[in-house]
């Protein structure tokens, strides 16, 4: 029911090296040869999955050249295509745009978000490392034959407290009335049939913007992160309202993705899956509130260290993963968000954020109403402490 997860890096070659197939391709080969995980198919897995390391890859069937520079159609075209598990394919994928970005897909069992970014970094240092080199036919690699990082549960206790297991216990047993997830906005429920189609769209601001924004948000005790999350609320809370559905929805039902690499000591520069989630149920709200912003900045802080007991859960399903997560098609959308809002940074100092929501999750007109109304949001934050 997933396809991919995509980081997209427009990449600035060293002068006289052009981003071509044969520069591309060569920097390909030490990146591969460098990531285990890159190396890998995924079998058995219905029954036992595991991963299975593959005797070559063939460059030319996982990296593609387009004609377009459109980055919010290709992060689309991405997204609705999902890995064949049950081929001889590596789980990743590398789309080349005309204006020299660079979308990096991959399946999500390989590696979390940032794992995207390690990946640019390792290329564009190859890119820089490459001296003459001459033209070769043939473009197979032959993968890393090292080991991944450890798993999460390998170097963190993941225990849950007894608070904690009763807690998610009741939420699994107890009727959905009786759960703080009753009375929440989550989008549309999730169909029997779910489909992939994927729509996404970006925003940007420029390194001033954020300059200006970020000693407002410190002057506050808030982050760029728990502004934008109670900004996001409250947005979302007044098209909510608009629509009369106040006497249904109480709660906003949200997750903000926690990296755990600094807790683990994991390295910036491998592929792993080291993360976890702070799920919250923020009150509608129509006015954005600083002392919320500020609240929910020492929420995230303080639960980071124990934030690894919500992957510890998942032994308590003893397996039964695929069960578990098909018991939910045709409920209320709990398990998941409806929408999806990603902030990744640039050199520079500015910041994109990409939104991205399923056919099945949202009306277009009702995402489209929320990215202006957001980006106007951080537009009057701004101008009121000018005022001030």
């Amino acid at each position: 029911m997933d396809t991919c997860v995509v980081v997209a890096a427009r990449l600035i070659p060293p002068q006289g090296r052009l981003l071509n197939q044969p520069t591309l391709f060569h920097a390909l080969r030490k990146v591969v040869q460098s990531h285990a995980a890159l190396g890998v198919r995924l079998c058995d897995e219905s029954s036992n999955p595991s991963f299975e390391r593959l005797h070559k890859i063939d460059l030319t069937e996982v990296v593609e050249f387009s004609e377009i520079s459109d980055l919010e159609a290709a992060l689309e075209a991405l997204m609705q295509r999902p890995f064949d598990t049950t081929s001889d394919m590596p789980l990743w994928r590398v789309v080349a745009l005309k204006d020299n970005t660079i979308c990096f897909a991959w399946h999500h069992a390989l590696g979390d978000g940032m794992s995207g970014l390690a990946f640019h970094r390792a290329l564009l240092d190859s890119i820089k490392e490459l001296g003459n080199y001459d033209p070769v036919a043939d473009w197979t690699v032959i993968p890393s034959k090292g080991y991944f990082a450890p798993p999460i549960e390998a170097v963190l206790d993941l225990t849950p407290s007894w608070r904690k297991v009763v807690l998610e216990v009741f939420r699994l047993f107890a009727p959905t009335s009786w759960t703080r997830g009753a009375s929440a906005w989550t989008g549309n429920p999730v169909k029997m049939h779910p489909c992939i189609t994927t729509h996404a769209r970006l925003i940007e601001f420029s390194p001033d913007t954020i300059l200006e924004l970020l000693p407002i948000c410190r002057s506050h005790n808030a982050t760029l992160t728990s502004t934008f999350h109670e900004l996001a609320i409250s947005t979302i809370s007044s098209l909510i309202l608009a629509e009369k559905q106040h006497e249904r929805y109480k709660t906003i039902s949200s997750y903000v993705p926690i990296s755990l690499r600094e807790v683990a000591g994991t390295s910036k520069d491998v592929f792993c899956d080291h993360v976890s989630i702070l799920h919250t149920y923020p009150l509608l709200k129509t006015t954005f509130s600083w002392e919320e912003a500020a609240r929910y900045a020492k929420l995230l802080r303080s639960y980071i260290p124990k934030s690894g007991e919500e992957i510890g859960m998942l032994k308590f399903l003893f397996g039964k993963y695929e069960a578990f997560f098909k018991g939910k098609l045709g409920k209320k959308r709990l398990g998941g968000p409806a929408l999806k809002m990603n902030m990744v940074g640039d050199p520079t100092g500015g910041i994109t954020i990409t939104f991205t929501w399923g056919d099945d999750s949202l009306p277009c007109s009702f995402v489209e109403e929320f990215i202006c109304d957001f980006r106007d949001g951080v537009e009057e934050l701004l101008n009121s402490e000018a005022t001030v």
